[in-house]
C-alpha cells in the first residue's frame, strides 16, 4: 500500500535524477512557460489550480509539466487546471526530440488555433508534436481546438507518444483527423482515450496517415462526423480514417459516427491494413457505401471478435477495392445488407446480439446472445486481448470440451462492471492545499456550501493524528489556512476534513 502512495515527483529520484527540483507556478513563476524556461532536465514544473492563458513550448527539455493531479491523483484538478491557447496558436508543442521521460499530466488543454501560415503549422490545435518527440501525455481533457489543415485535438508526425487516460472531445479541423492525426510513421500508443465529438472532412476522430501504425486498447470513438461538403474527396471515416496505414485497435466501440460519403465508422484507403480485435463497430452512418466499414484502393484490413451491426448506409462491410478478413464475427441488421462485394470468413455469423439496451448505450451482452463463446482466442498468434474494454480477464479455459473460448465484441459475458476510465471529475472537491509539494509552509483552501460544523486534520503515512487545524463551526463560504510544515519530515502526509455530511482525504508532500 505504501508503494502506491509514494508520489509520482519521487520517481525522478529513482531514476538517478538526484538534482531534479520543483518549480512551482504561479507562486514562484508567473506562467508555465517561464516555469519551462527556468528548468533542466529531470525537473517538474507543478501547476496549482487556474486558468493559465499562454502557448507553451517543451523546447526539447523532457521535464515533467503537472497540475496538482500529480501529486494527489484528485481527478478533479484535471478540469480545475486549464492551459487556454487563446486562439493564438497551438495549447502544446513538442518539435524538438523530446524522449519517453517527457511528460503532460492533469490540465484542460483548450482554444488552440493552428492557423494556416505554413503547413506545419497548421496542425495540432491543441498538442502539437513533430520530429521524433515521444512524450508521456497522461489524464488530460483535450477539447473545443481548432487546425486549419489536420489534427483538430492532437497531430503527430514522425512521433511515438504514450497517451494514456485522456478524452479528446468537440475539436475539430479542415482537411482530416478532427480529435487525432498520426501522420507519416507515427506509432502512438493510446489507452484508455475517450475520442468524442469532433468534427472534419476525412477522420471525424481519428485519421492515420503514411506508415503509421498507432495502437488502440480500451478506447471509444464517438459521435464524431467526417463532411465533405463539396465531395472532393469522396473519402471520409466518421470514427476513423485510414490511408496507407496499419493501426491496430483493441478492445472498443466506435458507435454513432457519421460520414458525408465513405465509411460511417472506418474508411480503409490505400493499402491501409488495419487490424480490429473485439471491436463493436455499432449505429454508424454513412451518407454512401459502407455503413460500419469501407475498403477501398486494396485496402485489406483484418477483423476478429468484432460486431458490426446496425449502421447506416450501403452495407455493413463494402469493399471495392481490397481483401479484408472478417473471422469470428458477428455482421447483423445493416442497412441493405451485411457485406458488399465481400463475405464473411471463418466462424461469422449473422445473428441478433441481444444486447442488454443497445437503445441507451449498454452493449453487454445477454445470456442468449449468439456472440458468447462464439470468438476465437489467442492460441495461434492472432493478438487476441486477454482483458475486456473494462478490463476484466476473458475466458481461457474452455467450455468443456477442452477448446478455448471467448466473446465476440468489445464486453466479456458475465464479467463484473468497471467502466472504461474517462478523466472526469467524480465529485466536487471542497478542499486542496498549495503549494504541494511545499517545503516550510503550505496554504489549505475549502469552500462550504452550507453551514456545518468543520473539523481540519492532518495525519502521517502510518494514519498517527500529528495536528488538528480547525475544529468549530462554521458559516457557508470560503477559507484559507496557512499550515506551517517546518517541522514536519520529508514524505507524503494526509489532511481530512469533515464538514456536516461531507468528508474528504487528500495527500500532502513535504520535502526538505
Amino acid at each position: 500500500m505504501e508503494k502506491k502512495l509514494i508520489l509520482l515527483v519521487f520517481s525522478l529520484f529513482c531514476a538517478g535524477i538526484v538534482n531534479a527540483v520543483i518549480l512551482n507556478v504561479p507562486t514562484e513563476y508567473s506562467s508555465i512557460q517561464t516555469g519551462i524556461n527556468s528548468s533542466s532536465v529531470g525537473d517538474t514544473v507543478l501547476v496549482q489550480p487556474g486558468t493559465y492563458v499562454e502557448n507553451i513550448n517543451y523546447n526539447g527539455k523532457n521535464i515533467t509539466v503537472g497540475s496538482l493531479f500529480l501529486t494527489t491523483q484528485d481527478t478533479s484538478y484535471i478540469s480545475q487546471t486549464v492551459i487556454d491557447g487563446d486562439s493564438l496558436d497551438s495549447v502544446v508543442r513538442m518539435e524538438n526530440g523530446e524522449d519517453s521521460t517527457t511528460v503532460l499530466c492533469g490540465f484542460t488543454i483548450t482554444n488552440g488555433y493552428a492557423d494556416d501560415d505554413g503547413y506545419i503549422y497548421s496542425c495540432g490545435g491543441g498538442i502539437n508534436l513533430l520530429w521524433h518527440s515521444n512524450p508521456r501525455l497522461q489524464y488530460l481533457i483535450i477539447e473545443y481546438n481548432y487546425a486549419d489543415d489536420e489534427g483538430g485535438g492532437i497531430y503527430t508526425q514522425c512521433c511515438c507518444p504514450t497517451i494514456e487516460n485522456v478524452i479528446i472531445r468537440n475539436n475539430n479541423s479542415i482537411h482530416s483527423g478532427g480529435g487525432a492525426h498520426f501522420y507519416n510513421h507515427s506509432d502512438a500508443r493510446l489507452k484508455n482515450v475517450l475520442i468524442c465529438g469532433n468534427s472534419t472532412e476525412s477522420g471525424g476522430g481519428v485519421t492515420c496517415m503514411i506508415h503509421s501504425h498507432p495502437t488502440f486498447e480500451n478506447f471509444i470513438i464517438s459521435d464524431n462526423s467526417a463532411n465533405d461538403h463539396n465531395y472532393v474527396t469522396n473519402e471520409n471515416g466518421g470514427g476513423v480514417y485510414c490511408f496507407n496505414s496499419y493501426p491496430s485497435f483493441y478492445n472498443g466501440i466506435i458507435v454513432g459516427n457519421n460520414a458525408s460519403y465513405h465509411g460511417g465508422g472506418v474508411c480503409c484507403v490505400n493499402n491501409a491494413n488495419l487490424i480490429m480485435n473485439n471491436v463493436l463497430i455499432i449505429n454508424n452512418c454513412s451518407g454512401g457505401y459502407g455503413g460500419g466499414l469501407r475498403c477501398m484502393s486494396d485496402s485489406s484490413p483484418i477483423l476478429r471478435n468484432c460486431i458490426i451491426a446496425s449502421n447506416e448506409g450501403y452495407y455493413g462491410i463494402y469493399v471495392s477495392s481490397g481483401s479484408p478478413v472478417v473471422e469470428y464475427s458477428n455482421i447483423y441488421d445493416n442497412e441493405y445488407g451485411n457485406f458488399g462485394n465481400c463475405n464473411p470468413g471463418l466462424g461469422c455469423i449473422e445473428l441478433d446480439p441481444l444486447f442488454v439496451n443497445s437503445s441507451n448505450g449498454d452493449y453487454h451482452l445477454t445470456k442468449d446472445s449468439p456472440c458468447i463463446d462464439t470468438g476465437i482466442p489467442d492460441i495461434t498468434g492472432l493478438d487476441i486481448p486477454q482483458w475486456d474494454i473494462e478490463g476484466n480477464k476473458r475466458v481461457w479455459d474452455g467450455n468443456g470440451d477442452g477448446i478455448a473460448v471467448i466473446d465476440m465484441g468489445a464486453y466479456e459475458y458475465g464479467a463484473p462492471s468497471y467502466s472504461i476510465h474517462e478523466p472526469e471529475i467524480p465529485h466536487e472537491s471542497i478542499i486542496f492545499n498549495f503549494p504541494n509539494p511545499t517545503k516550510n509552509s503550505t496554504t489549505l483552501q475549502y469552500t462550504l456550501k452550507q453551514n456545518s460544523h468543520v473539523t481540519i486534520s492532518i495525519y502521517n503515512i502510518k494514519g498517527q493524528l500529528i495536528s488538528t487545524l480547525v475544529n468549530e463551526d462554521k458559516m457557508k463560504g470560503e477559507y484559507s489556512i496557512i499550515y506551517n510544515t517546518e517541522k514536519l519530515n520529508s514524505g507524503v502526509y494526509f489532511y481530512k476534513i469533515e464538514a456536516g455530511d461531507l468528508s474528504e482525504i487528500k495527500k500532502m508532500v513535504v520535502i526538505k
